[in-house]
């Protein structure tokens, strides 16, 4: 871990088990909850991006997302947009940055579609998150579109705006079979089995509920919109 990325952690409280790490900007910093519970790469609110001088772009990226709140799932509009930030010793430029209404002022999410570029160790007794970036796997060179999740079965999780082949889709709708294999029938286990396998990262066939079956690119969204960090 000599050449590891090191941060800083802060516990969420005393109870919380989850820790906070705050990232440097050129005019602040961002604080994340490092959620391995979440599939989202860097996810903060609107607020905290204009307050560290970050805008929209009139043509943002935008995704339709389920996303999983203390009160259930919630249907939200990521935009993408990237900041100038600090990732432990290596000052990252442009680094792409989710944001959404969703979440409350002052505490983004570090999700998982960001921390698989890295090896993660975390040292609870000292307090300090260690990535230690690994290479990723080679990504699709068509554009992402639908991503399904697992919301008492396979359902469409999110879907790009404007990507081909998605007008028309709802978020939610039932996902009947994956390259033509039926998953009516899986499990929860079955469902994390697909997403540490290399479908995850490549085009399938979904047959939606209501729809024919067509072939997206399904990888999560981060994959899509984040580079491997240097």
């Amino acid at each position: 871990m000599a050449d590891a990325i090191q941060l800083d952690l802060e516990p969420v409280s005393d109870v919380s088990p989850s820790p906070l790490v705050s990232l440097p900007t050129g005019e602040g910093t961002l604080t994340f909850l490092v959620d391995t519970g979440s599939d989202g790469w860097l996810t903060a609110h609107p607020a905290d991006l204009a307050r560290i001088g970050s805008k929209l772009a009139p043509d943002a990226p935008t995704v339709a997302a389920l996303a999983s709140t203390p009160g259930g799932r919630v249907a939200t509009r990521l935009a993408w947009t990237t900041a100038d930030v600090s990732l432990g010793d290596r000052q990252l430029r442009d680094l792409p940055v989710a944001t959404t209404t969703v979440l409350p002022e002052g505490q983004g999410i570090m999700g998982n579609a960001f921390l698989d570029d890295f090896v993660v160790t975390i040292d609870w007794p000292a307090g300090v998150l260690y990535l230690d970036p690994v290479a990723g796997d080679p990504h699709p060179d068509v554009p992402m579109s639908v991503s399904p999740t697992w919301h008492d079965g396979y359902v469409v999780g999110t879907i790009v705006e404007g990507a081909p082949g998605t007008a028309g889709l709802a978020l939610g709708a039932p996902i009947l079979a994956i390259d033509g294999q039926d998953v009516t029938g899986d499990t929860f286990g079955d469902f994390c089995s697909w997403l540490a396998g290399p479908a995850t990262r490549t085009s399938a066939e979904l047959t939606i509920a209501g729809e024919p079956a067509r072939t997206f690119v399904s990888a999560p969204v981060g994959d899509f919109f984040a580079p491997l960090v240097p």
